[in-house]
């Protein structure tokens, strides 16, 4: 209700917070408590959604098409990295989903990098900055969502491949994934493959 507070940002879950305020300061003198008597910092008592809507117009580069689809859940249509992978590079990658359908479920986005001799995790956590959990996804949204990737500086020669997906935390089990139509190995479809020479 304050004119100048920030509007909610699209793609983002919020958390509603209970604050009480002295009536006449309007300091907050209040501190809330759980049920053990242990004080609560951050009184949630809710999440409400942003939805994401359609955000490619936040694309500042073309996007290359890709055939990767997680069935009953979202098709990536495209991504884009920010600079060409190489060693030591520290690079975006923008990622564009389009929502099919809803999942219940919390999923963790994975991107891993792999060649002959060695795996590396380059990302880990919730879409958006952890701040757009899949739960929240509703069919028809298009997504943009950006990760900041760090390459080892100490990659050895030869092919490497940027890999992603999605794991539920609690079991570890990654979510079914196609390319070109044919089910992914290991559910980590390849994103793009690159040469160290």
């Amino acid at each position: 209700d304050v004119a100048d507070d920030p509007q909610p940002q699209p793609g983002q879950v919020y958390d509603l917070l209970l604050v009480m305020l002295d009536a006449a300061t309007k300091a907050v003198d209040w501190t809330a408590a759980a049920q053990n008597g242990q004080p609560v910092e951050y009184p949630i008592i809710g999440q409400v959604i942003s939805p994401a809507g359609d955000m490619r117009d936040l694309i500042q580069t073309p996007l290359t098409p890709s055939t990767i689809t997680f069935p009953g859940f979202a098709r990536l249509a495209g991504y884009a990295t920010s600079t060409a992978p190489a060693p030591g590079q520290s690079l975006t990658l923008t990622l564009l989903w389009q929502v099919e359908q809803p999942t219940p479920d919390n999923w963790t986005q994975f991107i891993h990098l792999t060649g002959a001799d060695a795996n590396y995790v380059l990302a880990d956590g919730l879409p958006r900055g952890e701040n757009y959990p899949t739960w929240a996804w509703s069919p028809g949204e298009q997504i943009v969502d950006e990760w900041t990737l760090d390459l080892p500086d100490d990659l050895p020669p030869g092919d490497y491949t940027l890999r992603l997906g999605f794991y539920r935390q609690d079991s570890g089990d990654r979510m079914p994934a196609e390319q070109d139509g044919a089910p992914a190995p290991a559910s980590a479809p390849a994103l793009l493959i690159f040469r160290v020479d």
